[in-house]
């Protein structure tokens, strides 16, 4: 197990919150909904390996199981997910685009 000193807070960030809302549908329970946003959460820290440990040990409010299981047991469809942040982001994306 790999140990450190917490790199986020055990709450979201509001603006996570706002950016995850339209997913939480996607996850049955509210345990796969709290592990999605604590790992994004770890996937945004300066963290050199992201992995389900080191965004554990750096992340407050999870562990290293309940990761793993958002993301290799947890009742959800990875190419739903993807079709709802393409539409989000074209949703919010310039009509003329971005450089």
């Amino acid at each position: 197990m790999i140990t450190a000193t917490p790199k986020a807070a055990p709450t979201a960030l509001p603006e996570l919150e706002v950016y995850l809302a339209p997913f939480t549908a996607l996850f049955r329970r509210r345990w796969s909904r709290e592990s999605l946003e604590r790992y994004v959460t770890g996937l945004l820290t300066d963290l050199s390996h992201k992995t389900c440990d080191t965004i554990a040990a750096a992340v407050a409010g999870t562990s290293t199981e309940r990761l793993q299981h958002l993301l290799t047991d947890a009742d959800w469809d990875a190419n739903t997910l993807d079709h709802h942040r393409v539409t989000q982001l074209v949703a919010i994306s310039p009509a003329d685009g971005l450089l």
